[in-house]
């Protein structure tokens, strides 16, 4: 095999592991985005407290790649034809997930500044987003080899493939207000950012073409990566300073029962630094090569290494090592609910939507809770969109007593039951415990 034929195992073997990587990470631990919950928990006439609070939210999914099929590649099953064709692949795919924990802490002191009803809350958290967007005709290139394509052009325009892990330092105020009529919660908090690694390859265009006979191939491709220091990604690891910003509102009509609620996470971007650097490549490439028949079982002694004509060394020769910025994934959510003095306590309807990661539609979600006993509330949980179909779940929330509140949640336990037929599994945790 030509050196030439090895760029092309690069640019592919590239795009596909990095699905692959996607999928791995993601089926580690299972969450959701779970219906909107308060930065603080405390909704009462209680003029002064303290509360401490964690939290664990975790959702993963895809509108093509199911569930067996991402926990064969976990697994390191062998994967056959039957179970390669039976993800249901679209023009374009979508997978992604988003996880976010941390703990913190909120005062409402007497006075704050003078004003009264007035808090601030502090707390630190970690965040790690990973999405990938795909055609289905680069998915088929990659497990079934570019012998179906002969004499045609795989297309992979608008492939993206993003992975980022940071910390933040969470500092806010909130205001509460509450009268006959209304009651009113308000936070707004400013993080600072510690970005610990990335990774982001944009594909605008790209195309692949197998000569009829399958003796020469084209290349042609344009695309971006931004990267930062990928020797050093630990926890520990500081590669990039940003900021962002959170909003959340919340107003409730205290004789209806009626609220509506409103959130903004992350607002902000990331300045990598350091060895971090970005690269634009705008290539056409032409070269002879052997028909492939399966691009991920190729042995490694016909790859005779990486050359210069390799994509690696065309991404450095076209890179700089000059900090830059990126935006973070914001998400934006709404949210309507109703409550009642009877078993069935309360519905609601949300729709959230995480900006810049090529999600087709918003996340729309629905949830209906009962009463079980004094201290158990028991809901289902129903969504569809963002990175996946139609889902379903439930939902748990726990009051011993009036300081302390814990819930648990998945919206996609169909992922469990049903792993071949779903696409996406979840779960999400919170508790808090205020002193008074």
């Amino acid at each position: 095999m030509n050196n030439k034929h090895y760029f092309y195992f690069s640019l592919s073997t590239f795009v596909m592991l990095s699905i692959v990587v996607l999928v791995n990470l993601s089926n580690q631990t299972f969450a959701q985005v779970s219906p909107l919950s308060s930065p603080v928990n405390n909704y009462n006439n209680d003029s002064v407290f303290t509360e401490t609070g964690t939290y664990f939210n975790y959702y993963l999914g895809s509108n093509s790649i199911h569930n067996k099929f991402a926990l064969a590649i976990v697994n390191s099953n062998y994967l056959d034809d039957d179970l390669k064709n039976s993800n249901k692949l679209k023009k374009y795919n979508i997978s992604g997930y988003d996880i976010h924990a941390g703990a913190y802490v909120a005062v409402m002191p007497d006075s704050m500044w003078g004003l009264t009803n007035f808090g601030y809350r502090v707390g630190l958290s970690h965040k790690q987003f990973r999405s990938a967007n795909f055609s289905g005709d680069l998915y088929k290139l990659i497990f079934f080899g570019n012998e179906q394509f002969e004499g045609k052009n795989v297309n992979f325009d608008n492939t993206r493939l993003r992975s980022i892990d940071y910390q933040k330092l969470e500092l806010g105020i909130f205001k509460n207000y509450n009268d006959n009529n209304t009651k009113v919660n308000i936070c707004f908090g400013f993080n600072l950012l510690k970005g610990q690694q990335l990774q982001s390859l944009n594909i605008n265009e790209g195309s692949f073409y197998t000569s009829n006979d399958g003796d020469s191939l084209d290349l042609n491709t344009k695309f971006s990566y931004f990267t930062s220091d990928q020797s050093h990604k630990n926890f520990t690891d500081v590669n990039g300073i940003g900021i962002s910003f959170d909003a959340f509102f919340v107003i409730e009509n205290t004789k209806s029962k009626l609220s509506f609620t409103f959130a903004s996470e992350d607002l902000g971007y990331i300045s990598w630094t350091k060895k971090s650097y970005l690269a634009g490549v705008d290539t056409a490439i032409h070269f002879d090569g052997v028909e492939i028949t399966n691009i991920m079982n190729v042995a490694q002694e016909n790859l005779h290494g990486i050359s210069q004509d390799s994509l690696m060394d065309i991404i450095y020769s076209k890179s700089d090592t000059v900090p830059f910025q990126l935006s973070i994934p914001e998400k934006l959510s709404f949210e309507v609910k109703k409550e009642w003095n009877c078993f069935i306590n309360s519905a609601l309807i949300g729709v959230n939507y995480i900006f810049d990661v090529g999600q087709p539609i918003p996340q729309f979600y629905a949830m209906q809770t009962a009463v079980i006993t004094k201290w158990l509330n028991i809901g289902l949980i129903e969504n569809y969109g963002g990175f996946s179909g139609f889902n379903a779940g439930l939902y748990f929330q726990i009051n011993t007593n009036k300081n302390f509140n814990a819930t648990i949640s998945s919206g996609n336990l169909t992922g469990f039951i049903l792993p071949k037929e779903a696409y996406a599994r979840s779960v999400s945790i919170s508790l808090s415990y205020k002193i008074k």
